[in-house]
C-alpha cells in the first residue's frame, strides 16, 4: 500500500485523470439538482480541488426521489445541503455557494457544468461563458435518456450552439402508458429511437433541419455512438437505456 494517504486515496484515477491538470481545475456546476448534484458530489471525490456550486432554489419533498436528497435536507437551501455532503466526502476541498440565480457578472471557475433545465437560461448561460471558461459541459436528461454534450475546442465550440434550439419548438405530448412505449423525436423523415420508456409522456423536440432536443443531432462530437435506431449520422450524445 501506498503510504503517501493522498497519493493512495487518487490512486485508482491517476492514469484517466491526471492529478496535474484537476490541479488547474476551478468548477463551477451552475444547477443542483438531478444531474448537478450528482456532478458536484463527483467532482468532490475525485478530488477538484475548487468548487463553486449555483442554484437558487431550495429542497422540496419531490427532490428526495428524483435528485438524491436526504429528508433532513428538507427546507434548505441546494446548494448548501450539496456543499455540507461535499465536505464530509473532501474536507480538503474549498467550496462557495452562490443561492441564487445565474447572473452575467458572476466570477465563475475555468470549468462550467451547465446542469440546468431550461434550454433558455442554457443559451444564456453559454452566451455569458463562451469566451471565459477552458472547457464547458451540458448535462440534459429526459426519463431514461442522458445527453451530454461540451465545449472545449474549436469545432465543438462551433457546434454547440446548434443544439440550443428555441424554448418554443420544445413540447410534451401526453401519450397513454404502453408496455414497451418510445420516446419520439419528430424530424424529417421517419424515425423514433427503439429504447423502451418507461411512463407514459411521449417526449417531443421539432426543429426546422433537425431535432436538437433528446434524440438526433447531427453527428457525436466524442462519443461516436449514434441513438438507437437513427437513421444517418450519428448522435452528439450518450444515450443509457
Amino acid at each position: 500500500m501506498n503510504s503517501n494517504p493522498h497519493e493512495d486515496r487518487y490512486s485508482r484515477q491517476q492514469d484517466v485523470v491526471p492529478a496535474e491538470r484537476l490541479a488547474d481545475c476551478r468548477a463551477t456546476v451552475i444547477g443542483v439538482g438531478a444531474i448537478g448534484r450528482q456532478v458536484a458530489l463527483q467532482l468532490t471525490a475525485m478530488g477538484i480541488p475548487w468548487l463553486q456550486l449555483v442554484d437558487f432554489d431550495s429542497i422540496e419533498t419531490p427532490n428526495l426521489a428524483s435528485q438524491g436528497y436526504l429528508e433532513g435536507d428538507l427546507g434548505y437551501l441546494k446548494v448548501e445541503a450539496t456543499a455540507v455532503l461535499c465536505r464530509r466526502i473532501n474536507s480538503e476541498i474549498e467550496i462557495t455557494t452562490m443561492p441564487e440565480r445565474f447572473r452575467r457578472s458572476m466570477e465563475i471557475g475555468n470549468v462550467v457544468f451547465c446542469c440546468v433545465d431550461r434550454i433558455d437560461i442554457r443559451r444564456l448561460i453559454w452566451e455569458a461563458v463562451k469566451d471565459s471558461v477552458s472547457f464547458f459541459v451540458d448535462g440534459r436528461m429526459s426519463a431514461e435518456i442522458l445527453r451530454i454534450l461540451s465545449a472545449c475546442d474549436a469545432e465543438s465550440r462551433q457546434y454547440y450552439p446548434s443544439t440550443l434550439f428555441r424554448t418554443e419548438e420544445a413540447f410534451v405530448d401526453l401519450a397513454p402508458p404502453r408496455p414497451r412505449s418510445t420516446v419520439p423525436i419528430s424530424r424529417p423523415g421517419s424515425w423514433s429511437p427503439s429504447s423502451p420508456s418507461t411512463c407514459g409522456l411521449a417526449y417531443r423536440v421539432r426543429h426546422p433541419n433537425e431535432s436538437t432536443g433528446f434524440g438526433a443531432e447531427r453527428r457525436c462530437l466524442h462519443t461516436g455512438q449514434g441513438l438507437k435506431g437513427r437513421e444517418g449520422p450519428a448522435a452528439p450524445s450518450l444515450t443509457f437505456s
